[in-house]
Order: C-alpha cells, then sequence, then structure tokens
C-alpha cells in the first residue's frame, strides 16, 4: 500500500467514525470508498457531521445517500411484503444481517447501508410452503 492510500484507508476510516477532516485527498478517499463499498457509509457519516466540504463533493456524496435511500425503501417494501405473505401461511420469518438493520433503521438513517438483497431465515417445516407463497408463478 502506498503512503497515499495508506493515508486515504486511514481518512476513509477516520470519517466512517465521525471525525471527518477540514482538509483530505477527497478523490482518493472516495475512489477507496467506492472500491470497498462504504460510500454510502461516508455519505451518511458526512450527513451527520454536516461539515463544510467542497460543493461538488458535498453534492455526489448526498446524490449517493439519496438514491441509497430510495432503494431501500424499496428493499424494505419488498422485505414487508413478503413477511406478510409468509405470515399469512402461518410462518414467522427471522431477517438475518443488513436485513435486520434495514428493518430496524430510523427512516432518516436508511440511505447509509449498502444492501442489494434481503436475507430471509424460514425454518425447515415450512421452507417449501414459503417459497411458493413468495415467488410469483412462472418463474
Amino acid at each position: 500500500m502506498t503512503g497515499n492510500s495508506w493515508r486515504d484507508l486511514v481518512t476513509l476510516a477516520s470519517c466512517l467514525n465521525g471525525h471527518i477532516p477540514k482538509e483530505a485527498n477527497w478523490d482518493g478517499i472516495v475512489a477507496l470508498a467506492n472500491r470497498s463499498l462504504t460510500i454510502t457509509s461516508l455519505a451518511g457519516a458526512v450527513k451527520e457531521a454536516n461539515p463544510h466540504l467542497p460543493e461538488d463533493l458535498s453534492n455526489y456524496l448526498s446524490m449517493i445517500y439519496r438514491r441509497n435511500t430510495d432503494r431501500n425503501c424499496r428493499l424494505k417494501a419488498q422485505l414487508g411484503e413478503a413477511a406478510a405473505s409468509l405470515n399469512e401461511i402461518g410462518i414467522e420469518p427471522i431477517v438475518l444481517k443488513g436485513t435486520a438493520i434495514l428493518a430496524s433503521a430510523a427512516p432518516e438513517a436508511l440511505g447509509a447501508r449498502l444492501l442489494t438483497d434481503l436475507d430471509i431465515l424460514v425454518r425447515p417445516p415450512g421452507y417449501a410452503r414459503g417459497i411458493k407463497s413468495t415467488v410469483p408463478s412462472g418463474i
């Protein structure tokens, strides 16, 4: 790891902990956050800390956060639909990993975590019935 990339990593970690520096190599930090899939967490940390940042960076992180919030709202709605379908046939789903965080997140924090799927556990006795109730016919 080069000196600059090490500094970027340390600065990104600091940002994720809520300590946003006034001056930083934002190009390197954003590139690292994109590669490590922590860009939405960085956007959330910046949103919460509300530091003075270059306008283009602030606009970019705001856009990332807003778009991720929109996606996570759709995922949360899908989670509600899946849970309702399973509940209708007497199955209690268990949410796991990021899905548990999504289910319990405050509305203003929905954009801080990058999610791409819903992890739901169905106990073995209801597994086959659960698949039939949540997968649209024809798939």
